[in-house]
């Protein structure tokens, strides 16, 4: 605009010479010079027009062009025909299709869902009134709160039996822990995780069979822009007469952005895929999409690395776990692994997996999904013991015993294999002993942790954790046993006072229950938990005075305990007092979970005192 406004004034000054009929115009010096600065003036609007039409005719022709409805199309090929549930964690992705679905007239056969909103209400609420048919309502119209991702999960888990799911992209996250992705092209259909293994099956002949047809008519058809957009310009190369003016005047060559944004996605699919290859033992093939996957974008720094363990793989070289190569500076641009991994896909190299499982696990608590790179470390180093300590404790917690002693039989069985350290050996052994416990085979449980009591005497982290596994597995006596032997040592200790009452009220032997948070309470006056149990103790052993003595104390500090108040409506029940067992009823309904069975039995029993009562 300035540019319009200014020239106008120029053009005034040097155009036609001002004047009038009554007053002719007078001569000035270098006149003739005014019809020369006017040509030249249009000389050079128009060389500006050619050279914006030169600069930016490339840019508006690549922004148009057909990058992403081909990227789209790619997808959708591999989409179901009879329709399905499209999930992705990139917006712009799930966009993408959905406008290429609309296009050909099937946007009503499929279900976006955006998985980074799906634990917001409002947008449950949006795809219930959107969807009727194939979103179930899981939200009040009232609700605010975002949902627990356990509960996503199980509505997934359910729309799942009459519906196809798919990934738009590889990912992780906690759909994962009960879902893994099989690849078709850029498609990933949702199944579920093999429940005695947790680890997804590595493609079958079919099916690489098929992921390389279709990768091979990709790179043909659509990765010659990508690679022109994503190589530098070689400095030598001539140039134009056009780019030689441009790059007189500064003005930088604009990049396809189009292709540059395809590149990404292209190559972590591609990454993806090369890993599953890789870990098929199909390590050409991988080492191909590990190439096209750094040609299509320069910064996927993971598949550089993939690419660099796949040619130690195929001259048989062995690659040692070193954990000091994957340290954050090996990140570039992202921030930590998730941002890394999202970006690039997974790794596929015994260091960055062993990392890699460990935060899944430790820092996300992605369990499930950190035992397929876990097993990988597993594989290329056998002898590795913190990966199968890691696999033993993911395998337990998960409830799945033989899977968890298969991991650690060899360093129980071969011990010098493993170099085990004092703190690896107990925890190694503790773990066994959780899995035989989870077996029901006690004997062998009780004795590998009793050994390691024997041995490590002092350790409290070990004795509470064997006292919790004996609870967990009602062996209360064994629990006893270790709390007696750590209070003669300590009669007055607390924390081991504590665990003798609650271990005794499990026995119901409410007497010693009631002594031993009697002594804590002698030396922690404001100890609530003991005294919540003391109470539990007296109420249970039928000393209802000292029970509501003792909640009535609780209750002038925990005003809306629902726990309190359902143990103080439990004595006024028992000592048929209505008005006060109602009272305190009420107060436990409005602040309990009522989907329970103790709510239910509650509801129950105002019923009938409100029905006798006066």
């Amino acid at each position: 605009l300035s540019i319009g406004y200014f020239s106008g004034y120029f053009l005034l000054i040097f155009g036609k010479a001002p004047g009038s009929r009554l007053q002719p115009p007078r001569p000035e010096p270098f006149q003739f010079l005014n019809p020369l600065v006017v040509v030249g003036f249009w000389v050079l609007v128009v060389a500006t027009v050619t050279g914006l039409a030169y600069r930016n005719a490339p840019q508006i022709r690549d922004t148009n062009d057909d990058t992403f409805p081909k990227y789209a199309s790619f997808v959708e090929e591999n989409l179901p025909r009879s329709g399905g549930i499209l999930l992705s964690d990139d917006s712009s992705r799930l966009f993408l299709v959905e406008a290429a679905l609309a296009r050909d007239g099937r946007a009503k056969d499929f279900l976006p869902l955006d998985t980074q909103s799906l634990n917001w209400p409002a947008y449950l609420r949006f795809l219930h009134n959107k969807f009727p048919q194939k979103w179930p309502e899981l939200v009040s119209p009232k609700e605010v709160k975002p949902l627990n991702p356990i509960g996503l999960i199980g509505a997934l888990t359910m729309l799942a039996k009459s519906n196809e799911l798919y990934y738009l992209h590889p990912s992780f996250g906690y759909y994962f822990e009960q879902f893994y992705q099989e690849p078709h092209g850029l498609a990933y259909k949702l199944k579920t995780l093999p429940g005695d293994t947790l680890l997804p099956p590595l493609p079958d002949k079919n099916q690489i069979a098929e992921n390389q047809a279709f990768w091979a008519r990709v790179e043909t058809q659509a990765f010659a822009p990508i690679k022109r957009a994503v190589t530098p310009p070689d400095p030598n190369a001539p140039r134009s007469w056009g780019r030689r003016m441009l790059d007189t005047f500064h003005v930088p060559r604009e990049q396809n952005q189009n292709a540059i944004l395809a590149g990404t996605l292209y190559s972590r699919s591609l990454n993806f895929w090369g890993v599953q290859l890789q870990r098929a033992g199909d390590l050409t093939n991988a080492a191909t999409c590990f190439i096209l996957a750094e040609e299509v974008n320069p910064d996927n720094f993971v598949a550089q690395i993939n690419l660099r363990f796949n040619q130690s793989l195929r001259a048989g070289k062995s690659v040692p776990l070193d954990l000091s190569k994957t340290t954050s500076d090996q990140f570039g641009k992202y921030r930590d692994w998730n941002g890394a991994l999202n970006a690039n896909g997974p790794f596929d190299e015994p260091s960055f997996c062993f990392v890699e499982g460990i935060s899944l696990a430790e820092q996300n608590g992605f369990f499930r999904q950190a035992v397929a790179p876990l097993a990988r470390v597993r594989e290329l180093e056998p002898d590795n013991l913190e990966a199968r300590l890691a696999l033993g404790q993911i395998y337990v917690i998960s409830r799945l015993p033989d899977r968890a002693l298969e991991a650690l039989r060899d360093p129980l069985e071969q011990p010098e294999r493993f170099s085990l350290a004092k703190a690896n050996t107990t925890q190694m052994n503790v773990l066994a002993a959780a899995a035989y416990l989870q077996k029901n085979d006690y004997a062998r449980g009780t004795h590998l942790l009793e050994t390691e009591i024997a041995l490590h005497p002092d350790d409290t982290n070990l004795l509470n954790a064997t006292v919790q596994a004996y609870l967990n597995h009602g062996l209360l006596t064994n629990a006893l046993v270790i709390i007696d032997r750590q209070l003669k040592l300590a009669p007055n200790d607390p924390a081991w006072l504590f665990s003798r009452g609650y271990v005794s009220i499990q026995a119901k032997a409410y007497d010693d229950a009631i002594d031993a948070f009697t002594r804590v309470l002698a030396t922690q006056t404001n100890n609530h938990p003991a005294l919540f149990n003391r109470a539990l103790a007296c109420l249970d052993s039928g000393n209802l005075d000292a029970a509501r003595a003792d909640y009535k104390t609780l209750q002038q500090s925990l005003t809306n305990s629902f726990q309190v108040a359902y143990g103080l409506g439990e004595i006024a029940w028992r000592k048929h007092e209505t008005n006060e067992a109602i009272r305190n009823y009420k107060l436990y309904l409005a602040n309990a979970n009522t989907n329970t069975a103790e709510a239910t039995n509650v509801i129950q029993r105002l019923r009938e005192l409100k029905g006798h009562s006066p």
